[in-house]
């Protein structure tokens, strides 16, 4: 009976595990959206920043939560390009705050500027 109730126990714990997926946020990046408060993510999770149909958008990793220009330290994550997708994994590379903004001329000034914060 014990060797039965520990199998139960295991079961139980695998479904419990397979139960937790990570989540996927999708994210319209263009003009008119409000990124002013942080996208809360934890391992696993995906956050996809979509510009179909929203024009000419691209993305940059910069160091904090300020606009860029090309002389200020930056990654470029995706050169501007009409329409687009671009994906941020959460994971143990990527915890804490991470920001990106368009570099579009203006569009970062805008408003364009966003905070995705990662959670191990």
């Amino acid at each position: 009976m014990a060797k039965l109730w520990a199998l139960a126990v295991v079961v139980a714990a695998l479904a419990a595990v397979a139960a937790v997926q990570a989540a996927e946020q999708k994210v319209t990046w263009g003009l008119g959206q409000n990124y002013g408060t942080p996208i809360k993510a934890t391992s696993g999770d995906m956050v996809t920043l979509d510009w179909t149909g929203q024009g000419l958008h691209g993305v940059w990793n910069v160091p904090a939560a300020k606009c860029a220009t090309a002389s200020d330290p930056h990654t470029v994550v995706v050169d501007p390009k009409d329409g687009g997708t671009w994906s941020f994994t959460c994971n143990s590379s990527t915890k804490g705050d991470n920001f990106y903004m368009c570099p579009v001329d203006g569009h970062c000034q805008a408003g364009m500027l966003l905070t995705i914060s990662c959670a191990p």
